[in-house]
């Protein structure tokens, strides 16, 4: 019986979504950022599957109750624009992003992958769009701000994911676009 990529509890060989949060097996599907003052949720189907929360400078990515971080949100020196790096827990870079551009004007990121040869570009699509792209070209991740509501947050539409990247790969890209480039 093959576990869930988002929440990681198992789902029937019979199955093509998950019953408990509702992703498909391959990881796409609908799911949420929310920021509630510096820490950050993402959810599925109503159901928390990864928290962000900082120390220091630095946001630990991490599954619900876990006591240990799986990946860290680290901030890159250096570099004339933001740059942030996604490490796992051995500290090795999984993705660096670059930001470019300010959020008056139009944002976009190189994602670079060290998982995978798999290099995406974060376009930005009108006042509250964000688009993941490919090297194929392909949209991978849509995500956008819900205007009627209050909170912080983005509503997300993962279409062709990466495995390897799920979900805290792609959670760290959208905690990092929200902390660094959409202040």
């Amino acid at each position: 019986m093959p576990n869930c990529h988002t929440c990681a509890l198992p789902v029937p060989n019979s199955a093509n979504v998950c019953s408990y949060c509702g992703v498909g097996l391959d990881g796409s599907g609908q799911y949420r950022v929310s920021k509630d003052g510096d820490k950050f949720t993402l959810s599925a189907g109503g159901v928390v599957v990864a928290v962000a929360t900082p120390k220091e400078e630095v946001f630990q990515l991490k599954r619900p109750g876990a006591l240990a971080s799986e990946n860290y949100l680290v901030p890159v020196d250096g570099s004339a624009n933001p740059s942030v790096a996604i490490l796992n827990r051995a500290l090795d870079s999984i993705v660096q992003l670059t930001f470019e551009g300010s959020k008056s004007t139009s944002i976009s990121a190189t994602v670079e992958t060290g998982l995978v040869s798999l290099r995406l570009m974060l376009r930005r699509d009108g006042e509250i769009g964000v688009h993941l792209i490919n090297g194929d070209g392909a949209v991978v991740l849509f995500a956008s701000q819900d205007q009627d509501s209050n909170d912080i947050g983005l509503d997300l539409l993962l279409m062709k994911p990466n495995p390897e990247l799920l979900p805290m790969g792609y959670f760290g890209i959208i905690v990092a676009l929200m902390q660094y480039a959409l202040k």
